[in-house]
């Protein structure tokens, strides 16, 4: 699985040792009191940690939390339609002292929090690296306070798409894409069992060969060209791939195609 330059979301289901109030939506330097997202989809908690007596800010997207300390972060929040309930959330964060005369010290945008069809539940969680660039993007566009599409980007394009298809909150289908976002492979866990055990193999975009696991050991044993009709068998040799076996594509961006246990 691809990494990115953001810390790394929570999914153990740790409770929180924290003293605080839950917000129905991140607090602001304007104190902003809305009442924000229904609980079927929160966005923050502010808090304070007895042990670190600092104040903090949790976002949760996609049912993980993202813990951000406030003296490093700050939050803006926006009001499209007047109802006193926040459709954009930025968190912002901080810079350090400025060194040279002239330079910019304006905050930099790390994660921006959209509710696209005011709903109050939160549909697109944008994730910026320090330039600037969008890095990640976990998405919920059929709007049931559930993320279905994460895309992950490099140099300003998408390079992977995880896509929740069973609606069920695990990832079944990975689409991986050269640097110019041209698609070259998909895998997909087709009997919902956490491992991949379908392949589609694309050269300049277009679908070149598939292949299915159907003994449900890991690797393809059959395959078919783009325009065949029936599969074929693939022939090992010493428990290698023989002259029909799969040709992995070489691009980069491509990890081991291995599903990790938690799905997502």
């Amino acid at each position: 699985m691809m990494k990115s330059n953001i810390p790394n979301m929570c999914r153990e289901g740790e409770p929180m040792r924290w003293i605080g109030i839950l917000l129905a939506a991140l607090f602001g330097a304007a104190g902003c009191a809305s009442t924000g997202p229904a609980e079927s989809n929160p966005v923050a908690v502010a808090a304070v940690d007895p042990a670190l007596s600092v104040q903090t800010i949790t976002i949760t997207a996609k049912g993980g939390a993202l813990k951000l300390d406030s003296k490093e972060y700050f939050v803006r929040e926006f009001d499209r339609n007047s109802d006193k309930k926040p459709d954009i959330i930025n968190v912002y964060k901080k810079k350090g002292p400025v060194q040279e005369e002239g330079a910019d010290d304006s905050p930099l945008l790390f994660i921006k929090i959209m509710d696209l069809n005011l709903d109050v539940r939160y549909d697109v969680y944008r994730f910026y690296d320090e330039s600037g660039a969008v890095v990640k993007e976990e998405l919920d566009l059929d709007f049931d306070g559930k993320i279905e599409t994460v895309n992950h980007y490099r140099g300003g394009v998408v390079v992977l798409k995880e896509i929740d298809s069973q609606f069920d909150e695990k990832t079944d289908i990975w689409k991986y894409y050269d640097e110019n976002g041209v698609l070259v492979r998909l895998e997909e866990d087709q009997d919902g069992d956490g491992r991949v055990d379908y392949w589609e193999t694309y050269s300049g975009g277009v679908l070149e060969r598939v292949e299915k696991d159907t003994d449900r050991d890991g690797k393809p044993d059959i395959y078919k060209r783009a325009g065949d009709q029936k599969f074929i068998s693939i022939i090992r040799n010493d428990g290698q791939f023989g002259s029909e076996g799969p040709q992995q594509p070489s691009d980069a961006a491509s990890p081991n195609p291995v599903v990790p246990e938690t799905g997502k």
